[in-house]
């Protein structure tokens, strides 16, 4: 068995697991107002969006991803905008995000659909991973300016 770098599988893993801790650490506005924010946020969307596409090998690790726009977007309402540099950037990357998502989510189901057993290997870690999803959604709702409150009746 391999370890540290060497280990691809692995590294992405570990990676994937430190974007998701990156928000915790940081509040938005510090992350905004540092000089590679618009690179960072570029790349980061870009790694998302590749990872979201090749679900097979990500499937274990999407949640960290997924953790770490949830808590972007969750910030977004105590953020100017034009706050930093360019701004958040936020509302330019996270519908491409939460696309790739769905996408690679809707060909994980269809491929889960044409194997024998995928369907049950696939439906045991949605649970896990929908709140994060929703968090997503969230933003969605906010990009058309429709409260989430007015949607609950």
């Amino acid at each position: 068995m391999s370890y540290g770098l060497t280990d691809v599988l692995c590294s992405y893993h570990q990676f994937c697991r430190f974007l998701g801790k990156l928000k915790s650490n940081y509040q938005l506005t510090e992350l905004v107002n540092t000089d590679g924010y618009k690179k960072w946020i570029q790349l980061a969307s870009q790694f998302s969006i590749d990872s979201f596409r090749r679900w097979q090998l990500s499937s274990a690790s999407s949640h960290y991803i997924l953790q770490l726009w949830s808590r972007m977007v969750s910030a977004m309402p105590y953020v100017r905008e034009e706050a930093g540099a360019g701004g958040h950037l936020l509302k330019r990357y996270v519908p491409e995000v939460f696309y790739a998502y769905v996408d690679g989510k809707l060909s994980e189901i269809e491929a889960a659909v044409k194997s024998d057993n995928g369907m049950q290997v696939t439906c045991s870690r949605e649970p896990f991973v929908m709140f994060f999803a929703l968090s997503l959604a969230s933003f969605l709702f906010y990009l058309v300016h429709l409260p989430i409150t007015d949607c609950r009746h």
